[in-house]
């Protein structure tokens, strides 16, 4: 859903307009990991975002939308059970544009690194279901080919990347040079597992202190895959009695 870009705004401010409080406290600690700075006074923010009747103040500042509904019209809104994944999209091309509209995560991900005949351990810094960032003390070229060797979900995945971008060697600092790469999967489902890790890490991080009843009774606001839930501890068929019984 591409609605344009909002006007630059480097602090990216929202207010929150929400009726539930454990959906507002998950959506809030999301965009705290996101850096997108909630604003008690909306008067500071540059978007708010409220779900459908949630009277707003009427003063220009544009609103995205939470509805119910699927007969809405589409424009500037989105749906529940709330997609993770949509929102990630939505705001990031609002104040970003398209090219970050894929959810990416910032971390310490170990990685075993095979490119020019030699084979290393580095950290990706940076994880996308699309590709990574690491750091390492030689430079690649653009189009170079590499593989990736790390853990996820008890899974040793080895993917194949080619180089998209190379930040040069920083001498004065830690000497090594900034590395971007696309994966190249030689199987969807590998995919699939960073896409489900990166959405678990975020939603754990998010539970930050939260008891696990309000963050349980959040997490039925959004559109969460069983293998994810399980992940975090909740069972699948609890999420589908309670979204049943909301929908009466």
């Amino acid at each position: 859903m591409l609605i344009g870009t909002l006007p630059g705004s480097p602090e990216k401010r929202l207010s929150l307009f929400i009726r539930s409080e454990p959906f507002r406290m998950v959506l809030a600690g999301l965009l705290e990991q996101w850096r997108y700075p909630l604003q008690e006074n909306p008067a500071d923010a540059d978007l708010f975002l409220a779900e459908d009747g949630f009277p707003v103040p009427e003063d220009g500042t544009p609103v995205l939308w939470l509805s119910r509904s699927r007969h809405e019209d589409k424009r500037n809104r989105l749906f529940l059970p709330l997609s993770v994944e949509e929102l990630w999209a939505e705001l990031e091309t609002r104040f970003h544009g398209a090219l970050r509209s894929r959810m990416r995560i910032r971390l310490e991900l170990p990685a075993t690194l095979e490119a020019r005949n030699e084979t290393d351990e580095v950290l990706i810094f940076s994880l996308s279901e699309l590709g990574g960032r690491f750091d390492w003390n030689r430079e690649l070229a653009p189009g170079e080919e590499l593989v990736l060797s790390l853990s996820i979900a008890r899974r040793r995945l080895k993917l194949p990347a080619r180089v998209i971008y190379v930040a040069p060697r920083d001498m004065e600092g830690s000497g090594k040079a900034q590395i971007g790469v696309m994966f190249d999967y030689r199987d969807l489902s590998e995919r699939k597992i960073l896409n489900d890790f990166i959405l678990q890490s975020y939603l754990g991080r998010a539970r930050g202190g939260m008891d696990g009843t309000l963050f349980s009774e959040g997490l039925t606001h959004f559109d969460v895959q069983p293998a994810v839930l399980r992940k975090l501890g909740f069972p699948s068929t609890h999420f589908r009695s309670s979204r049943q019984e909301g929908s009466v």
